[in-house]
């Protein structure tokens, strides 16, 4: 319920809510973290959810990433794990990828090997996505993600 009320404010306040990120996102980040360490994911989606209504986080990446990478490849539901996923697929456009790209894609080709067909293409979207959005310096990867798709 609060969440939804954040995400309100976020919408109306628009850039004027920018000012309150660095108090609300490390509650949102620590959630997710607390998810994981107490294996309880209930209110994973709707953080998910609200970080995606914040928009652009591109100074507060480096604190987001690492969770949602935590998210994607631990033993959490289907969902929770596409969610994390997709998540970051949508975030990807919208931030500065560049120095977390190593990490995003180690991580992102340990669940491509997994057997999980809605993973495997939650996965595929998000290599796209980072595909598009580094351009030629993403070739070196190429290879290394074409043996796990073979």
């Amino acid at each position: 319920m609060i969440l939804h009320l954040v995400e309100l404010l976020c919408l109306a306040l628009n850039d004027e809510f920018r000012k309150y990120l660095p108090d609300i996102l490390p509650c949102c980040i620590q959630l997710l973290t607390d998810a994981e360490r107490f294996n309880d994911y209930t209110y994973v989606i709707t953080i998910l959810h609200t970080l995606e209504v914040f928009g652009t986080l591109d100074e507060h990446m480096h604190l987001l990433f690492p969770a949602l990478i935590r998210l994607f490849k631990v033993d959490a539901s289907v969902e929770v794990r596409c969610g994390a996923i997709k998540i970051l697929t949508r975030l990807i456009p919208c931030v500065q990828v560049t120095g977390h790209i190593s990490s995003l894609v180690h991580h992102l080709k340990l669940v491509l090997d997994g057997n999980k067909e809605e993973l495997r293409k939650a996965v595929i979207a998000a290599l796209h996505c980072l595909a598009h959005a580094l351009g030629e310096d993403f070739t070196i990867f190429i290879p290394s993600i074409h043996k796990l798709m073979v």
